[in-house]
């Protein structure tokens, strides 16, 4: 982006596939499976791999593990109402499955980051993990 570029920068999550391509998130239609939802079925139905996983959001990108560091991938958005500040705080997250367990790291649109580390068995429908 340059600085007469009236565009936003992106936001969402990118990924860089087998076959060298690279798939950007798509802004949600209401009815409709997720943009990764989506992403999951196309690399499934042409039995693709995922070579890099990043997230830009906040000013900030984060990176997924490579595929040889990792099983698998995740990504998810987590919605947030902290009831005493009476504020809502919306976290996006990508993450790597290694041995039963996703590492996520999350990022808000301020840049702020968080890591987590959750069972699989409770979050395989964010992952690439499908059977």
């Amino acid at each position: 982006m340059t600085m007469n570029d009236p565009r936003p920068p992106f936001r969402g999550w990118i990924a860089t596939l087998s076959d060298g391509s690279t798939a950007f998130e798509k802004a949600p239609v209401s009815g409709e499976p997720s943009s990764w939802q989506k992403f999951l079925s196309f690399i499934k139905e042409r039995d693709l791999k995922i070579t890099m996983l990043r997230l830009q959001r906040g000013g900030k990108t984060i990176h997924a593990l490579p595929p040889k560091a990792c099983s698998g991938y995740y990504q998810a958005y987590e919605f947030r109402k902290l009831v005493f500040r009476q504020t809502e705080e919306t976290r996006q997250g990508i993450g790597s499955v290694i041995n039963g367990q996703v590492f996520i790291v999350w990022l808000d649109d301020s840049g702020n980051v968080w890591t987590d580390v959750r069972p699989l068995e409770g979050e395989r429908i964010h992952t690439t993990l499908r059977d």
